[in-house]
């Protein structure tokens, strides 16, 4: 055997090893290929996903079917910029529908007042003393409109009054010689509005009546045992609500009423629900949750790791159930009059919407929009901005052309209020600061200022 043959057999043995090892590497190798392929094909799922939730792709077809009054959107003419910021007595109640008079109330030891500004000066233009004061249930911030609601108190009378922006005047609609007060539910004019009132019966025993009015003539009345704990109107529907003190052995229950604004028909009574609602134009979604109700939905979350939220017609039949939040726009909000239908919310584009919408113009579409990757989108033009630096948007004009924003600063005084157009580029900025207290309701800026005082940030003039 020659030396060569001495080695030959080794040499095979490793051979084997190696081919056997090329082939496990091999088995392996192709695993790895087809993990590596699906891992990118998810990937790519995902990377798709992502992308189509960044760049709107499914906020975009969202189209909100709503009942908001044109006076409540932002004043056009924050176009121009900001005029300059001035501070008022009183607390913010009203802006002329022209736009040039700003209403406030105060609360002085000698009475109230009510003071009348020229919007863009901060002039006083005009002044009432009077035992009166705002009644307003459920719109408690300033309102862009021709009438105020007022209501004066004496020993023996009670009477609701208005304040005319067309002439300045204070007007007297009814008076009840009872010397009880009473509330004011819905008031669209001074032609048509809802009170409501408490009565004693023959026997003693209270009561409390609502009473509608259309075209200032007395249109119906409805009577309850007890006053509603909750009370709202939309354009269509009142809804009043009472929780467990009302009924015995209701636990934590809450109860439904509706009532027809126009014919004053009882289309639900004493629905009973086991949480709180949201309204609607034309129904109620039971059971919303406490945080973050407006704007968002979560309808690709599993159904067991989310609160159902159903969605009820005014007569109360269920119409379909939400997983998640619903996706209720931020702005305009319930108390400018903004409403959406049923239907709407159980729209499957809105449904399955991605993040959160914080403004919506008058034609329902999406005027602004985040989706919690780090930016807030402007569907209409495809611009995107840094949510970190603008991290709260307050309102837009009517067709979604101008935005108000807060922009955050270097330090809290720093922090500033924001005019935007519609790709983002700003217009105007004004260092408002960051602990004030900052509203949109009136059609202008303002704030509640401790002591009795506003300030007022108003557009620039044309």
């Amino acid at each position: 055997m020659s030396q060569n043959d001495n080695y030959s057999q080794p040499n095979q043995a490793a051979k084997k090893k190696r081919t056997g090892l090329k082939i496990v590497l091999g088995i392996i190798g192709v695993l790895l290929l087809i993990v590596i392929v699906l891992v990118a094909m998810n990937w790519t799922n995902i990377s798709t996903y992502l992308s189509d939730k960044r760049n709107g792709v499914i906020n975009e077809r969202i189209q909100y079917d709503l009942t908001v009054p044109d006076n409540a959107w932002i004043d056009d003419r924050y176009a121009n910029g900001f005029g300059e910021q001035f501070e008022v007595l009183g607390l913010v109640i009203g802006v002329s529908t022209d736009g040039n008079t700003l209403v406030t109330i105060t609360d002085y030891s000698d009475g109230e007042r009510l003071l009348l500004y020229d919007l863009h000066s901060g002039n006083l233009i005009k002044e009432f003393e009077g035992a009166f004061y705002y009644p307003f249930l459920y719109k408690s911030y300033a309102y862009t409109t021709t009438h105020i609601p007022l209501v004066i108190n004496t020993e023996t009378a009670a009477e609701l009054i208005y304040l005319d922006l067309d002439n300045l005047e204070l007007k007297s609609l009814i008076k009840f010689n009872l010397g009880d007060s009473f509330d004011i539910l819905a008031f669209d004019s001074a032609d048509n509005f809802v009170l409501g009132k408490y009565f004693a019966a023959k026997d003693g025993s209270p009561y409390y009546s609502y009473a509608a009015y259309i075209d200032r003539k007395f249109a119906w009345a409805a009577n309850f045992n007890s006053p509603s704990s909750f009370s709202q109107a939309n354009s269509d529907y009142l809804f009043l609500s009472n929780d467990n003190s009302a009924f015995k052995d209701a636990g934590e229950k809450t109860y439904l009423t509706i009532i027809d604004r126009k014919t004053g028909e009882l289309v639900l009574e004493n629905k009973e629900m086991d949480g709180n609602f949201t309204i609607l134009q034309d129904g109620f979604i039971e059971n919303p949750p406490s945080k973050l109700s407006g704007g968002i939905s979560f309808q690709d979350v599993e159904a067991s790791k989310k609160r159902i939220n159903k969605v009820y017609d005014v007569k109360g039949d269920l119409l379909g159930e939400i997983v998640g939040y619903p996706h209720i726009p931020y702005y305009p909000e319930q108390k400018l009059g903004g409403y959406i239908t049923a239907a709407n919310v159980l729209n499957e584009d809105v449904k399955k919407a991605s993040g959160v919408v914080y403004l919506i113009d008058a034609e329902g579409k999406v005027v602004a929009y985040s989706v919690f990757i780090g930016d807030t989108i402007f569907p209409k033009t495809g611009a995107r901005i840094d949510e970190y630096i603008y991290p709260s948007f307050n309102a837009c004009n009517k067709d979604g052309s101008i935005i108000i924003a807060e922009k955050m600063g270097d330090t809290i005084e720093d922090y500033t209020t924001v005019i935007l157009d519609n790709k983002f580029n700003v217009i105007d900025e004004y260092k408002t600061g960051m602990n004030v207290q900052f509203l949109t309701e009136s059609g202008i800026l303002w704030g509640d200022n401790i002591y009795g005082t506003s300030w007022v940030l108003p557009p620039k003039r044309n």
